[in-house]
């Protein structure tokens, strides 16, 4: 068997795989919205051919996406490399707010600025045991 063939056919299972993954699978119908409705449209007037609009409309699709998320990521890691020299206080200073903010929900410290904004999925007095339980939770989820 031909090392190329083997090759793409990995490629092709690992496109097929991140196609299918949870943080792509909610564009697919706003990729096929767009391009159905620019196919449907094209399709009542007869004017131009129409496979090839779709195929450009397609094109277009993903290089607008694929200029989103490569903006995003040169951002991110520029913003990553600039901040690496101040990693440790960053830490210290995120573990500090952490600590703040978990006082502030058990009870403990009343921040008004949280007591403000806050915002209870249950009305019944049981937010403590809620946030507990949901803690318990994602930690579980994670092991």
């Amino acid at each position: 068997m031909n090392i190329s063939l083997v090759s793409f056919g990995i490629a092709f299972v690992a496109g097929l795989a991140s196609f299918l993954s949870p943080c792509m699978l909610p564009l697919v119908p706003i990729y096929l919205t767009q391009l159905v409705g620019q196919s449907v449209s094209r399709s009542t007037e007869r004017v131009g051919p129409t496979r090839f609009t779709t195929f450009l409309h397609s094109i277009m699709f993903v290089l607008g996406f694929t200029t989103a998320f490569v903006a995003l990521g040169a951002t991110a890691s520029t913003l990553g490399s600039l901040l690496s020299a101040y990693q440790f206080q960053l830490r210290q200073i995120g573990g500090i707010l952490l600590v703040i903010i978990g006082l502030h929900l058990v009870g403990i410290l009343k921040l008004p600025l949280y007591s403000k904004l806050r915002t209870s999925p249950l009305d019944t007095g049981l937010e403590q045991e809620y946030t507990c339980s949901m803690n318990v939770l994602n930690s579980l989820r994670k092991v």
